[in-house]
């Protein structure tokens, strides 16, 4: 399942990415267009990516700093926690005669 959520992840923040990309070439490529007047269908295009690119990357910040904010917690939680294993005879390969 981990495997799964990875892969999810992974799929959205690739479709996260392109979305970026299409949008900026898209707004790129039709700023200098010859304008209709009052009504323009591509003037209101450029508008919503604009928009969308604007509250987009906001969202995105937030969510990278949350992200980082919990990654810090969990390095920090680990390093006090100490270490995973104990030292026992066993791992320490101590011979143990009667």
């Amino acid at each position: 399942m981990n495997r799964r959520r990875k892969q999810a992840a992974l799929w959205v923040c690739l479709g996260y990415i392109a979305f970026l990309l299409m949008a900026s070439a898209f707004i790129a490529l039709e700023a200098g267009h010859d304008c209709a007047g009052k009504d323009c269908a591509v003037c209101l295009q450029v508008a919503r990516m604009h928009a969308l690119l604007s509250h987009g990357t906001l969202l995105g910040m937030a969510i990278a700093g949350s992200f980082v904010l919990l990654l810090s917690g969990a390095v920090r939680s680990v390093r006090t926690a100490g270490p995973v294993f104990s030292l026992s005879p066993v791992s320490l390969k101590v011979r143990m005669n009667n």
